[in-house]
């Protein structure tokens, strides 16, 4: 059994799932805080402890499938987390994942703001990401990554 790594990197958080590759399940867990470090080096701890074998982040294509400054965002996130792990990290196309969260959690108006801000959005962000790359198998191709 091999585990995986879901990310849905933002500007102040990052969603976390985890999966497994032999069932193809994936769970949300967390978001976690991105000011001075606390994102990277929580995931660098649960990657330890969980065993992770892989990274699966999301990438905000635009609608071209060209990079935007979002995308610039999430590579830089996992380029210093990549220098710190001996494991692949893989991207897909996270395209409206955001927007099927607030669906999946029934959010609008108020309990939308209240979601995201405890994080929940961002963990179920980053659980259709895995689930998308379990589903698929396709990932994004980013050039000198």
């Amino acid at each position: 059994m091999s585990k995986i790594l879901g990310l849905d990197v933002g500007t102040k958080r990052v969603g976390i799932a985890l999966g497994d590759d032999t069932t193809s399940v994936a769970t949300p867990i967390d978001a976690f805080d991105r000011a001075q470090g606390r994102a990277e080096s929580q995931i660098l701890t649960l990657v330890q402890s969980e065993q992770i074998t892989t990274i699966v982040a999301g990438i905000p294509l635009s609608e071209d499938g060209s990079l935007n400054d979002q995308c610039l965002l999430v590579l830089k996130f996992c380029r210093r987390l990549k220098r710190r792990l001996n494991i692949p990290i893989l991207y897909v196309d996270e395209y409206l994942t955001s927007l099927e969260s607030q669906e999946i959690l029934g959010l609008h108006g108020k309990r939308e703001r209240a979601a995201r801000g405890s994080g929940a959005v961002d963990a179920v962000s980053a659980m259709l990401i895995l689930k998308s790359y379990f589903d698929t198998r396709s990932t994004v191709e980013i050039p000198n990554d």
